[in-house]
């Protein structure tokens, strides 16, 4: 059987869980581990948080942020559609075999 040890387990690390899975033919183990060397997250005071921007993204609009302002989505997809249009138009027009000869010379190019 073959064991990936990603990294040591030290001595001040306590493990949590241990999660076994098994897939088809393979099986994995899952470690969970706390370290009590890192301290806990505390939640920063009301008067720091003023200063912090929030920010939402959206379709309409690709960014909404706490402080009001809205930045427009640029909406790339609409300006190409006339080209899109064209070029399929024109594409629809070709017979099976320009298409196949055409498929053909672009593969060569790559």
């Amino acid at each position: 059987m073959k064991f990936f040890d990603s990294r040591d387990i030290t001595p001040n690390w306590e493990i949590r869980t241990v999660t076994i899975t098994r897939d088809i033919d393979d099986w994995y183990v899952s470690v969970l581990l706390k370290d009590e060397t890192i301290p806990d997250y505390h939640p920063k005071p009301a008067s720091e948080l003023q200063t912090i921007v929030g920010c939402d993204v959206g379709i309409k609009k690709i960014a909404a942020l706490s402080n009001g302002e809205m930045i427009p989505n640029p909406k790339i997809a609409q300006k190409l559609e006339r080209r899109l249009r064209i070029r399929q138009r024109r594409l629809s027009r070709w017979s099976a075999v320009k298409l196949r000869q055409y498929c053909g010379r672009v593969s060569l190019r790559r």
